[in-house]
């Protein structure tokens, strides 16, 4: 079994890493005049084909769908 401590250092590599990739995202969005909600709306059309819904981008990325519909 995997320590209280080592699990704890492996949660925070884990959140170290989502924090730069978010950012890289957010940079990038940002240069292209961008919201990152908007972003990870156009890339979940572009890789869904043609099945793709509020609803679902919504539950997907954690994004509110009113937010979607603005984007």
């Amino acid at each position: 079994m995997i320590s209280n401590t080592i699990l704890m250092e492996q949660l925070n590599q884990y959140y170290d890493a989502w924090l730069q990739y978010n950012n890289v995202y957010e940079e990038w969005a940002k240069a292209h005049g961008l919201s990152v909600n908007c972003l990870l709306v156009l890339c979940a059309i572009y890789d869904s084909g043609n099945g793709c819904t509020q609803k679902k981008i919504s539950r997907q990325w954690l994004i509110p769908k009113q937010t979607i519909n603005i984007c």
